[in-house]
């Protein structure tokens, strides 16, 4: 594991993944979703707008305590944490848990985008109306 830094200002880590579209993943939702209920309860079902396709918006299903999260559409994946106090290391470990279950789940073996975000909270301090970059940076 690596090192875990305990004043860190992340506030949440995501991993997607991005792949050509695959239709069945609409009809065999609810199949995986009986795999993951028991730890993500929560479904968060997506509004769109008239103009936006319901198909490439994803279905989010969140944890009890609403810390994580794994979404998917027809051509996307992610899993998200806001607990991320036992590092890399577990993050990693549990994101290819879900990412592995969904790939097999819905035979996705082509990926065209792979990305790792982190979120930071650094509260930025005005000194006399200005913000002194340097001193984040």
């Amino acid at each position: 594991m690596g090192k875990v830094f305990k004043k860190a200002p992340l506030v949440e880590v995501a991993f997607e993944i991005r792949f050509p579209p695959e239709l069945s993943i609409e009809n065999k939702r609810a199949e995986l979703y009986k795999q993951l209920k028991k730890e993500f309860p929560n479904i968060f079902v997506p509004i769109v707008d008239p103009t936006e396709s319901i198909a490439l918006k994803p279905y989010e299903f969140k944890s009890s305590d609403l810390n994580k999260i794994i979404s998917f559409s027809i051509n996307k994946f992610s899993y998200h944490t806001k607990d991320y106090s036992g590092g890399f290391g577990k993050f990693e470990e549990e994101c290819l848990k879900y990412m592995s279950l969904f790939m097999k789940h819905f035979n996705v073996d082509t990926l065209n985008r792979i990305g790792l975000r982190y979120i930071n909270n650094i509260p930025i301090v005005r000194k006399e109306g200005v913000i002194p970059i340097n001193e984040y940076l």
